[in-house]
């Protein structure tokens, strides 16, 4: 009954759903190109900078695909699905219109139930409501409840994302069609790089042939955009297991461009260059070639003339060859050679003679040093290292022989009865040939006739037996070595008398060498003195001799208390062992005194010995018979660095003593006693002694300490019980010396009593 009254209404509302649905659909469409577009450019931007691979890109585009659709159902199709009914409608224009008060909804309410028979509302009530609300259907506002500036912010949006990626896409056409060949077609095209790298001088797959040790440089130039890096990933190309190591090159910084790196050849290996956008890893061959090298250089020489040698083989490019030699050199490589050569010096290379693919030969005649250099060119153009196949032959000289005498000093003292060895060594680069002594008895320096004496000759003596030349027997011909003994008493000088007080003997040592060369000692002088100065000297010597074993058996007595300290401390159970140690190097320090004093004591013996025996002052029978023990002596140990007459001489002495080999009397006796004991304590017993307190100091077991400290006792008394003996020795010694003196002093008086009387009885 009211259809007709509404019209106005449900048409005003019929609008309004046009406009929300054309809305909705303005919308979602504006927000799918959005999606759409700003998905591409993302895809387009990922693919463009990291270059992805085909399985990625279908991966995005299925995602793309699934989020279209999803937009398409919740901002499209969703929205349009739903039912718009005037009744939805009108209660939302009345929210949107609050002066209605629900009269549009009642007006449509009630033209729907005019017609129902069992409604019982007011016809009139109901007239009059809908003519007020159609009265007012001009006034209401229906677009307020669908506002299109949501939708329009999207569609300007959409449309300048649109605009903006098609006008990007005309401008660079040829990216974006190789965007869509790879993310539509998922064909495998290629992007342009912005950074192409290319390692000079190498093309992929072609060997670069580098001989093994040598560094290949790997030099990369960057194309395009500089990377501020490039990785260089490289392997082992003959090994099973592929392990590849890394190295970032940084870029030269006298041209950015260039990425070079050096590298150590020690094996076959392939590499690759990454850097920038330049992915395409190509991989590059460096083949390491084996090196010649020289296996042996084999020199024969020929020997100067003068030498008086036969030819010999020696081995090794390195050799000391006297100077006039001829060499042959024979050259034995690992590989065969297509080109070899040898450099001398700065000169140019001189071919070498080809005997065989792996043996080749140099001639040369070796004046002076030569520094050379063999070169070796492989088949394969590898060659080796000049430098470590660089060899010297030295050119020695012949040098004049090198004459050493150990003893006696240059100025040495001798009675007019005693005896002198001149011990002395020669040495050649080659070989002695000849050995001489030359000596002269004079009344004043330089005025005297000299007499030679040769070694190994039938003159090797001279007619007296006075002066002998010995030499040692020495298979090495470079070596000589000789004593000279002077029996000074057979000794006549020109006019045919013996030696006298403050006359001197001049002697020089002679040697010649196998090509002529002579060496001679400078002049050395003995100068005679009369008894009494040798015994005013021994005297001194003895009184010396006197206060060092006073003072070493003093120094042996202060030990004692530490000595107590270090027993007392080891018997004490959970004795500190810093006590223990600071005890133990006391003592050590105690006994390091009194081993230097035993050193003192025995040079200051061996010398009063030595003095008696060359002197001849107590028994000339004794000396003489020791002579042979002395040169025996010397010539076995010219060799030797130590003193030549050391102490251990006169243990031989002193046995041969003992078992009456040799029959010595008076001092001299006492002498070689007192040698012989103290070379066993200086020798023996006070090392021993020293070197268990140190053991002693550094142990930790108590059984280890116990057993050193009783070692170091039985030293300590061993050393006690000798310094006393030498102390009674010693005072014997000196009082047997003054009798002596007193009994040739009763014999000059003597013999003065007996010539006054002489003289009185002639007058």
């Amino acid at each position: 009954m009211f259809d007709d009254a509404v019209r106005p209404l449900r048409r005003g509302l019929a609008h309004l759903r046009t406009r929300v649905r054309t809305l909705v659909l303005v919308h979602g469409s504006a927000r799918l190109l959005v999606f759409l577009v700003i998905s591409l450019a993302v895809l387009f931007l990922a693919d463009y900078l990291l270059r992805l691979p085909v399985g990625v890109r279908r991966v995005a585009f299925l995602m793309l695909v699934i989020g279209t659709v999803a937009v398409v159902f919740r901002r499209i199709l969703r929205p349009l699905s739903r039912p718009l009914s005037d009744e939805r409608l009108a209660a939302r224009v009345e929210a949107a219109n609050p002066g209605l008060e629900d009269r549009l909804a009642s007006s449509l309410a009630f033209a729907g139930a005019s017609a129902d028979d069992d409604n019982e509302d007011s016809p009139e009530l109901m007239r009059a409501v809908i003519e007020e609300t159609v009265a007012l259907a001009p006034t209401i506002a229906f677009t307020k409840v669908a506002r299109a500036a949501s939708a329009t912010r999207w569609a300007v949006a959409a449309l300048a994302l649109v605009l903006s990626f098609s006008g990007l896409a005309a401008a660079d056409q040829r990216r974006f069609s190789i965007f869509l060949r790879r993310n539509l077609l998922w064909e495998n095209v290629e992007w342009p790089r912005r950074t192409t790298l290319v390692v000079e001088e190498m093309t992929p797959g072609e060997p670069r042939r580098v001989t093994r040790g040598r560094e290949s440089t790997i030099r990369v130039r960057a194309e395009g955009t500089v990377p501020e890096r490039v990785e260089f990933s490289y392997w082992e190309a003959d090994s099973d297991r592929r392990i590849v190591e890394r190295i970032d090159l940084d870029p030269s910084p006298d041209n950015p461009s260039f990425f070079t790196l050096n590298l150590p050849i020690y094996t076959s290996y392939r590499f690759t260059v990454t850097g920038g956008d330049d992915d395409r890893g190509q991989v590059y061959f460096i083949e390491a070639l084996t090196p010649p090298s020289i296996l042996q250089v084999e020199v024969t020489c020929h020997f100067p003339d003068y030498l008086g040698q036969q030819s010999e083989v020696r081995l090794g490019g390195d050799q000391r060859i006297p100077q006039g030699s001829r060499l042959e050199l024979r050259v034995r490589t690992n590989l065969p050679i297509e080109r070899t050569a040898v450099a001398v010096g700065a000169e140019s290379e001189l071919e070498l003679e080809r005997l065989e693919p792996t043996l080749f030969l140099w001639k040369v005649s070796v004046d002076q040093d030569i520094r050379y250099s063999v070169r070796l060119q492989g088949d394969n153009g590898q060659e080796n290292d000049p430098g470590i196949d660089t060899f010297i032959l030295r050119a020695l000289k012949d040098r004049a022989p090198l004459i050493r005498v150990r003893t006696p000093s240059n100025r040495t003292s001798r009675a007019v009865d005693g005896v002198l060895l001149v011990n002395f060594l020669v040495r050649d680069d080659h070989r002695v040939a000849h050995t001489a002594l030359a000596y002269s008895l004079e009344e004043e320096l330089g005025k005297g006739t000299e007499k030679t004496i040769s070694l190994g000759s039938p003159s090797a003596t001279d007619d007296k037996n006075a002066v002998r030349l010995l030499g040692a027997p020495s298979a090495d011909p470079k070596v000589v070595a000789g004593l000279a003994v002077f029996d000074l008493a057979r000794l006549t000088g020109a006019d045919g008398k013996p030696p006298r007080p403050r006359q001197f003997l001049t002697y020089r040592i002679l040697a010649t060498d196998s090509s002529g060369q002579v060496k001679e000692t400078r002049p050395r002088r003995v100068e005679f003195v009369d008894e009494d100065h040798i015994a005013s000297d021994v005297e001194g010597k003895q009184q010396t001799l006197k206060e060092t074993v006073d003072k070493t058996i003093v120094r042996t007595q202060d030990a004692t208390g530490p000595m107590e300290s270090v027993e007392a401390a080891l018997a004490t159970a959970g004795q500190p062992e810093s006590e223990l140690r600071g005890w133990t190097r006391k003592t050590q320090s105690l006994q390091s005194r009194v081993t230097q004093d035993l050193r003192r004591i025995l040079a200051q013996v061996v010398r009063v010995t030595n003095l008696y025996v060359f002197n001849r002052l107590d028994d000339t029978s004794a000396a003489n018979r020791m002579l042979p023990f002395f040169e025996r002596h010397l010539l076995e140990l010219t060799e030797d660095t130590s003193p030549p007459f050391r102490g251990t001489l006169y243990r031989d002495i002193w046995a041969a003593i003992q078992n009456r080999e040799l029959r010595a009397g008076g001092s001299l006796r006492k002498l070689c006693e007192m040698a012989d004991l103290a070379d066993r304590l200086a020798q023996d017993h006070a090392p021993t002694a020293y070197r268990s307190l140190d053991e002693l100091a550094l142990t930790r077991n108590p059984e280890s300490a116990k057993r050193l400290f009783r070692v170091v006792l039985r030293e300590q008394e061993a050393i006690a019980e000798g310094l006393d003996r030498l102390a009674r020795l010693t005072r014997e010694w000196q009082s047997y010396e003054g009798v002596v003196r007193d009994f040739k002093s009763l014999r000059e008086t003597e013999k003065d009593v007996v010539t006054a009387t002489e003289e009185l009885s002639d007058k």
